[in-house]
């Protein structure tokens, strides 16, 4: 690596943001650069606008939401997102992991045969195994055996 130590040039820059558009890597852009990746990586975090402090972080609006997702489902990386977006790569990350996180609202018929289990499961608990060693042993409660249950069917 020729640049080690040198300042980037403007051309550098340029040539860095376009490779980053295209979907190149950082070892293709090292080649392409002349630049060590953690070099490449530096630059990049250092071409995002630095972060002040003074004002607190701005709200994702739903355009970049969209933007977000659909960037990541085309496999793009998080620090190329955040280039595009304008914010860093570890905000897109978390962003999107936050969006993974929060599931979408639930079935009814889920909820009432969620309901009907913990029923079931306070019944159960409520009956007494019939010895100690039946308890230990971890056999079925009464009424609820295979034998028992073949009657019912």
């Amino acid at each position: 690596m020729a640049n080690g130590g040198t300042p980037w040039t403007a051309d550098q820059c340029a040539q860095l943001r376009a490779l980053l558009d295209s979907g190149a890597t950082f070892a293709e852009i090292s080649q392409r650069i002349d630049r060590k990746p953690a070099s490449i990586r530096t630059k990049i975090r250092d071409m995002l606008a630095p972060r002040d402090e003074t004002v607190p972080n701005r709200p994702w609006t739903d355009e970049e939401v969209a933007d977000l997702l659909r960037l990541c489902a085309g496999g793009v990386s998080f620090v190329q997102i955040g280039l595009r977006l304008g914010r860093r790569g570890y905000a897109c990350s978390a962003k999107y992991y936050d969006l993974q996180r929060k599931s979408p609202p639930r079935d009814p018929v889920r909820q009432i045969a969620d309901a009907v289990a913990i029923a079931d499961r306070d019944v159960r608990r409520s009956i007494e195994h019939r010895s100690l060693t039946s308890a230990l042993f971890g056999d079925p409660l009464p009424g609820y055996s295979a034998l028992d249950l073949r009657g019912r069917v």
